[in-house]
C-alpha cells in the first residue's frame, strides 16, 4: 500500500502569540516600558504599534539595536509576573495531539524563557521534539538552519508558524515556508503579505492547510 505523501515533514512554532495567547499583554506591558523610555502614547493608541513591522515598531520605541537583549530580558520579566494571564491558545492541544500522533516532527523556537514556555503549554510541552528558548529577537535565523539540519528535514519540506513578521523573515531567510497566525501581535494586513498560505484563523485551520498542501506534494 503507498503511503500518501506528506508536504510538510517539520513544523516549527513561535511561541508567544502563536501557541500561547500572550499577545493580550501587549496592551499592558507596553505602556509602562515606553514611559521608561519617554516615548508618548500614539494618537492612535498602543495598538496601532501591530501595525507595524517589528523594525518600525523598535524604532516607534525608541529602541537601538544594541538595547534589544536588555529589553527583551525585561519584558520576559514583566510577562513572568503576569504568567497567570496567559495560556495555550484555545483549540492548540487537540491539534498538536492529532499532528503528533500522525508523526509529523514538532519544534518551539521562543525568544521567553524556558520555565515560562513550560508552564504555559504544560501536558502538551511532551508533543514536541524539542523547545529552543531565549531566542534572539531578530535572531531565529540561525536556530531555524541548526533545528532543520539536525532534523535532517528538507529546508523545501519544513513550515514556520508565527505571529510576527520577523518569524517570516527569518523563515524565507532559511529557504523555509512561512504562516501566519491572526489572533497574535501582528495585524492581518501586515503579516499576510510574508505568508505563504491564508492567515490561519484558528489552530484548527492548521490541519486544512497541512492536508491541502499535502495535494499540491
Amino acid at each position: 500500500m503507498t503511503m500518501p505523501t506528506r508536504r510538510y515533514d517539520l513544523l516549527l512554532f513561535d511561541f508567544d502569540g502563536t501557541l500561547a495567547d500572550s499577545a493580550v499583554l501587549f496592551d499592558l506591558l507596553l505602556p509602562a516600558l515606553a514611559q521608561q523610555r519617554g516615548v508618548p502614547q500614539p494618537a492612535q493608541g498602543w495598538h496601532a504599534l501591530r501595525a507595524m513591522d517589528s523594525r518600525a515598531m523598535l524604532r516607534a520605541l525608541k529602541i537601538r539595536w544594541w538595547q534589544i537583549p536588555s529589553v527583551t530580558r525585561q519584558m520576559r520579566l514583566a510577562m513572568a509576573q503576569h504568567l497567570h494571564r496567559v495560556q495555550l491558545y484555545p483549540g492548540w492541544s487537540a491539534v498538536l495531539e492529532q499532528l503528533h500522533a500522525q508523526g509529523v516532527q514538532m519544534v518551539v523556537v521562543s525568544s521567553n524563557s524556558p520555565s515560562t514556555v513550560e508552564k504555559v503549554l504544560g501536558p502538551a510541552l511532551g508533543l514536541f521534539a524539542a523547545v529552543h528558548c531565549r531566542a534572539p529577537f531578530l535572531g531565529k535565523r540561525a536556530i531555524f538552519k541548526r533545528v532543520v539540519r539536525q532534523a535532517g528535514v528538507a529546508q523545501g519540506r519544513v513550515l514556520s508558524i508565527g505571529d510576527e513578521g520577523r518569524d517570516a523573515d527569518a523563515s524565507h531567510a532559511c529557504g523555509i515556508d512561512f504562516v501566519g497566525v491572526a489572533w497574535g501581535l501582528a495585524h492581518a494586513q501586515v503579516l499576510q503579505p510574508v505568508s505563504d498560505w491564508p492567515l490561519l484563523q484558528q489552530p484548527q485551520d492548521l490541519a486544512g492547510l497541512l492536508a491541502s498542501a499535502d495535494q499540491r506534494a
